[in-house]
């Protein structure tokens, strides 16, 4: 790389060129460094036999490579896997690696799934085929997003509150919030109920929905937060009211913690909502 840069050739080339060849080489050094790390492993190797969960003894080593996905591009996984007839293989390096099921690395997965949010499923899959080049098929995506979705209530769960900041037990007030947000939907996404009411029902306005008229489903949004007072003057509310610049900065939340939910109803989320302000 760096020769490349020093020749006569690279010196004439304009810095869009340049960094377009420095980002793909950089993504291969990485890809290869990572590759390396991965070898030098030895395959996961940790002797003649492995006892499983079961206390059953694995003494058949062999090489079963995979293929891995990712976000520097494709690795191959050279591992050793132990088995025995009639029972499921065991990888170590697997485990070593904290590798998923799939032939996607979870900072891929991670990386899918906050791409997809911002926009269209073919949309995420050219950025990350541009910053990865790696190419993901749609219904790929898809299952990576449903899989990454359906650990929620469990991952939240696990989530000890005695991680809150320290600075909490310092300040006075515990805030508890709720709305409704609205989600469009496509046409072909909405319940049979609803594409027949969306379809057979008369609008009373032309251009836009009247009062107590929706064509989205609604996701209910939780929050909970603690907060220092913000004692203010009545010359600070004029202020505000001219956009003023403000005399005193507002206290920030702090131990925030937001969640949502289309599937559940509405009751559901705010009975959660208080049972978190309770263990809190």
């Amino acid at each position: 790389m760096l020769e490349n840069l020093q020749s006569q050739t690279t010196k004439e080339k304009p810095l869009n060129i340049l960094e377009q060849h420095l980002s793909e080489e950089t993504r291969e050094l990485a890809r290869r460094i990572d590759q390396g790390h991965i070898d030098s492993r030895e395959g996961g190797d940790i002797g003649a036999t492995v006892i499983s969960v079961d206390k059953v003894k694995l003494n058949h080593k062999r090489k079963m490579p995979r293929t891995l996905y990712t976000v520097f591009g494709e690795i191959k996984v050279n591992r050793i896997g132990y088995s025995r007839r009639g029972h499921n293989s065991l990888f170590p390096l697997d485990a070593q690696l904290n590798l998923p099921n799939s032939a996607f690395s979870y900072g891929l997965q991670q990386m899918v799934t906050r791409e997809s949010i911002k926009g269209s499923f073919e949309e995420c899959l050219l950025t990350i085929e541009r910053q990865t080049g790696v190419k993901i098929g749609k219904r790929q995506a898809l299952e990576i997003v449903k899989q990454c979705a359906c650990d929620f209530d469990a991952f939240y769960q696990e989530q000890s509150l005695n991680v809150l900041p320290d600075a909490v037990n310092k300040v006075p007030i515990m805030v508890l919030t709720t709305d409704a947000k609205g989600i469009v939907m496509r046409t072909d996404s909405l319940r049979e109920e609803t594409k027949k009411r969306l379809f057979t029902s008369n609008h009373k306005l032309k251009h836009r929905l009247s009062k107590g008229e929706k064509r989205n489903r609604m996701a209910q949004v939780a929050s909970i937060y603690f907060i220092d007072r913000f004692v203010r003057q009545p010359e600070d509310i004029y202020n505000e009211f001219l956009r003023k610049k403000a005399m005193q900065k507002r206290p920030r939340p702090l131990g925030k913690r937001i969640w949502a939910s289309v599937e559940k109803e509405a009751s559901v989320v705010i009975s959660e909502l208080f049972d978190e302000a309770y263990l809190c």
